[in-house]
């Protein structure tokens, strides 16, 4: 018998897994927020949540800036934290955040009126999710040696080049899943096929 071996290609590669869904923070309905990733970030008029480290902040007299960064895009999200509109334990969590602490902040995504970004977010509350020492946090905004960077391989990840090194391998494995979701076996015997999926 002869033996033939096939993908099927045609399958529907579209990810479930690209929108998770996450609790309101602070909310006491439960209500469900959809979180995005700040790469696929686009103004609109829902609430959204937005999970990642905190690469830069800076407080004014009446806002804070937070910039964001999930790993899915080499730039983050600004977030802006307007005082006058969010409760308390926001406020109290700003003085928490440092530089490498990790965060969650739900609000809306608008066009941002600064020039260095094409949206930003208007947070409506914020949660210091971990913490993180900042007298001792050693990645600053600068860049990095290789060299030093072996020597906190467990921060590596959160680094421009590593994260996109990272992201060009997760595109190359998911193209290989994507082209391969089925493999099939055909066993030809006289003028009949017999096809096992696998």
């Amino acid at each position: 018998p002869s033996f033939y071996a096939f993908g099927n290609s045609s399958a529907n590669t579209s990810s479930s897994l690209r929108m998770s869904v996450t609790t309101s923070a602070g909310s006491s309905t439960g209500t469900v927020v959809k979180r995005v990733k700040t790469s696929e970030a686009v103004a609109s008029d829902e609430v959204v949540c937005v999970k990642g480290w905190v690469r830069t902040s800076r407080k004014q007299k009446t806002l804070a800036f937070v910039e964001v960064n999930d790993g899915s895009s080499l730039a983050g999200i600004q977030c802006v934290v307007p005082f006058d509109q969010v409760d308390e334990e926001t406020i109290e969590q700003l003085n928490k955040i440092t530089t490498g602490c990790s965060v969650q902040v739900n609000g809306k995504i608008v066009e941002s009126q600064g020039g260095k970004q094409k949206f930003e977010l208007q947070a409506d509350s914020l949660r210091v999710v971990g913490e993180c020492p900042g007298d001792t946090y050693p990645l600053a905004k600068k860049r990095h040696s290789l060299e030093y960077l072996r020597t906190i391989a467990h921060l590596r990840p959160r680094t421009n080049t590593v994260a996109a090194v990272a992201r060009v391998r997760s595109q190359l494995a998911g193209s290989i899943h994507s082209f391969f979701p089925e493999i099939w076996i055909c066993i030809r015997s006289n003028a009949t096929y017999h096809c096992i999926r696998l």
